[in-house]
């Protein structure tokens, strides 16, 4: 019996002993446990204030860049240009107060529809404000730039361009002043493009004239003398066949001519704008009719691909009833529109590699205009340059 009591006394001993240990280890691993705790509360909240960096700089880059694109399509008016920087950024939650606007030049000094936009916002942290980091300034800056236009006005002076006042064709007068109701439609284009040379900037935009009968001619390069481009439109003689080969090649020679022998600014943006009353009928071929020529319509297509394939976008213009009730007319006129609009692929082409006729584009365009009288031109011209700028607003 004492020495079974013995035996109890001992593993009692031991018992206590382990239990004394157990505590001494446990109140060891507390401090590191807490500490482990603390440092995992602040990898998650320098996670979630990570977080909000984050999306504060990509709010205010997004504002800036909003602001840019908004400034520039205000240019030249500079002061125009910054009430619009300071609206988009207040509508993007950006305080206009902490932009910087600035309008850089060229190199030569020469302007450019171009804004410099820099601003900031402060990001308000959550986790780490018991840190003593209660916020961060993050800053953030763009620019943009509404591309020049370089436009190249391609307008039909064949015989058909010159009516008496009940539509029928007479030949032109020969000299001014033209007798009241004849030289129709010309008159009203010359009226309506000389309108339309005015919605373009002199300051940042180029404007030639090239135009078409039996050949086509370039009337007047490239240039920012609108005075000269105008003069040019007053100066134009109807006569002759209708050949919208060789006035649309006229145009696509022009916006590819660059200095030192010519004016076009590789850094603009190339269009043409292509009108005709009639069907094509130059250049012809053994046994092309003047009234039904299937290999005027294919030369004019190919020169339409080759504005495709130096990017310049071609805005057609069909006018006079007459014209409209011809099929041929209408696809072709679409089809020059549709083959240079934007987003279509277009490898370089030779004669051979496309049929006589038929659509050659995806058959959706906005860039085909249609003027059933001579009156409706001002209306389309006015279409035609809002869709232009705003395709560089974009």
């Amino acid at each position: 019996m004492p020495g079974r009591r013995s035996g109890r006394i001992e593993m009692g001993s031991r018992l206590r002993a382990s239990l004394r240990g157990a505590s001494g280890e446990r109140s060891q691993a507390l401090p590191f446990i807490a500490m482990l705790l603390m440092m995992f509360i602040a990898a998650i909240g320098l996670a979630i204030d990570l977080g909000l960096i984050f999306f504060t700089k990509s709010d205010v880059t997004r504002a800036v860049d909003a602001a840019a694109l908004a400034g520039a399509a205000a240019l030249p008016d500079q002061d125009l240009a910054r009430a619009r920087v300071d609206e988009y950024l207040a509508l993007n939650d950006v305080d206009p107060a902490t932009a910087e606007v600035t309008f850089p030049t060229g190199e030569g000094g020469e302007p450019r529809k171009l804004v410099e936009v820099k601003a900031t916002k402060t990001a308000n942290l959550i986790i780490l404000d018991a840190f003593g980091l209660d916020d961060v300034t993050v800053e953030s800056d763009g620019r943009a730039e509404q591309a020049s236009v370089d436009a190249v006005l391609i307008f039909d002076r064949s015989g058909s361009m010159c009516r008496d006042s009940h539509g029928l064709r007479v030949d032109c007068p020969s000299a001014n002043p033209y007798p009241p109701g004849q030289w129709q439609p010309m008159l009203h284009l010359k009226e309506a493009a000389n309108i339309f040379v005015e919605s373009f900037d002199p300051v940042y935009d180029q404007i030639a004239l090239a135009s078409y009968s039996t050949s086509g001619t370039l009337d007047q390069e490239l240039t920012q003398g609108f005075d000269d481009v105008q003069t040019a439109i007053d100066e134009m003689w109807p006569s002759g066949y209708t050949n919208i080969y060789e006035g649309t090649m006229r145009g696509v020679e022009e916006l590819i001519n660059f200095p030192p022998d010519g004016n076009a600014r590789s850094d603009s943006v190339g269009v043409m704008i292509l009108l005709t009353d009639g069907e094509a009928n130059r250049p012809s071929h053994s046994g092309c009719s003047d009234t039904n020529c299937p290999y005027a319509r294919l030369k004019a297509r190919l020169a339409a691909q080759e504005a495709c394939y130096r990017h310049i976008v071609v805005y057609t213009i069909l006018m006079g009833e007459e014209a409209l009730q011809n099929n041929e007319n209408v696809e072709l006129m679409q089809d020059i529109a549709d083959v240079t609009d934007e987003g279509q692929d277009c490898p370089f082409a030779t004669e051979s590699s496309y049929p006589s006729d038929g659509h050659w584009g995806d058959g959706a365009t906005e860039n085909y205009f249609e003027a059933p009288s001579p009156e409706d031109l001002q209306d389309v011209f006015e279409d035609i340059a809002q869709r232009i700028f705003t395709r560089l607003d974009r």
